[in-house]
């Protein structure tokens, strides 16, 4: 009953590039004072000491934060888990705050180096500005890009040397490329991307790669038991429809009946909102739905599979056509 609910897969390997995000539950604040700030950044020293991170960029927002990291270890999840848990913990000890901090577990996209790791950087270094906190990017104390730039003093933790070679090691050159990325709004197109169900950003050859190197990490047995593994592939909405009508045995006029208890277009949309290489804006399209309503049609379902044998029972059915059919895509079988 667990396997079609899995946490998606972590891919890990040295040297991995990662742009990582955590943000705070409900959108909350995470960080009160500038003492919530400090202590945070301090985790991210003993994290880098402790786990052999290398930091290249990182941004503090009022209720989110941004790291452009790199693994020599393979240790992401270790590294991060590190980071949010002894800062949650300080953060609840210190304002007397019950329950979680953060919403959810990490954000965490794959980077290809040569592809996208400067527009990450930029990006990163632009959320202040773009979210009017400032009205330029280098009067953010709370990011990396003032001690790219020479406005302060760089911490030991970070990393200059790979992003500012790029640029010939000239800071100025650098910060010409942020200001380009602004007002071209080519951070926001970054963020698109970003924004993506993919794991991963970067080249048609990178992807495969990384899908190459995937499989040679699981033995076949696993890439049929841990459907987290299969994230790697999305499917079309008009694919998942045609395994869903099979498997169901319905017409395809039932899953878009509006009626408030059709239990077809609820399964329809957490399937959909769980594989579909499609947005949630998209699907929302679809059924002619808010976007909240396919999140919450899709938790809806997934809490009910938890008691009803019988759904989950139809809910695993339909994960295995849709893994079949990934494996196919993979070349698995």
């Amino acid at each position: 009953m667990e396997d079609y609910m899995s946490r998606p897969l972590r891919i890990e390997y040295e040297n991995a590039l990662y742009h990582v995000m955590a943000r705070g539950i409900r959108k909350e604040p995470i960080f009160f004072q500038d003492i919530d700030r400090i202590y945070f950044l301090e985790k991210i020293a003993d994290m880098v000491i402790k786990y052999k991170s290398i930091i290249h960029s990182y941004v503090l927002m009022p209720n989110h934060y941004h790291i452009l990291i790199e693994t020599p270890q393979a240790n992401l999840s270790k590294m991060m888990h590190f980071l949010n848990c002894s800062y949650a913990n300080w953060f609840n000890q210190e304002y007397k705050i019950v329950g979680p901090l953060l919403q959810g577990r990490f954000k965490a996209k794959l980077i290809e180096q040569e592809e996208y790791f400067c527009n990450a950087s930029a990006y990163i270094h632009l959320n202040p500005l773009r979210a009017s906190l400032v009205k330029s990017a280098e009067e953010y104390r709370w990011s990396s890009y003032s001690c790219f730039v020479g406005e302060r003093p760089s911490p030991p933790w970070l990393s200059h040397e790979i992003l500012l070679s790029e640029f010939a090691g000239d800071s100025n050159d650098y910060r010409c490329f942020v200001i380009e990325n602004y007002l071209a709004k080519k951070d926001l197109m970054y963020e698109s991307l970003y924004e993506n169900r993919s794991m991963i950003m970067g080249s048609d050859a990178f992807k495969k790669k990384i899908q190459e190197m995937a499989q040679k990490k699981i033995s076949e047995e696993s890439k049929r038991e841990i459907p987290q593994y299969h994230i790697l592939v999305r499917i079309s909405i008009n694919e998942l429809k045609t395994i869903l009508l099979d498997v169901l045995e319905i017409p395809e006029e039932v899953l878009y009946k509006s009626t408030r208890n059709n239990m077809y277009k609820k399964i329809a949309l957490h399937v959909f909102n769980r594989y579909a290489d499609a947005t949630q804006e998209t699907i929302a399209r679809l059924f002619s739905m808010h976007n909240s309503a396919v999140s919450h049609a899709a938790r809806e379902i997934a809490e009910m599979a938890k008691k009803d044998v019988g759904l989950a029972d139809l809910l695993n059915r339909i994960n295995k056509s849709i893994m079949s059919r990934k494996c196919q895509a993979l070349n698995l079988q």
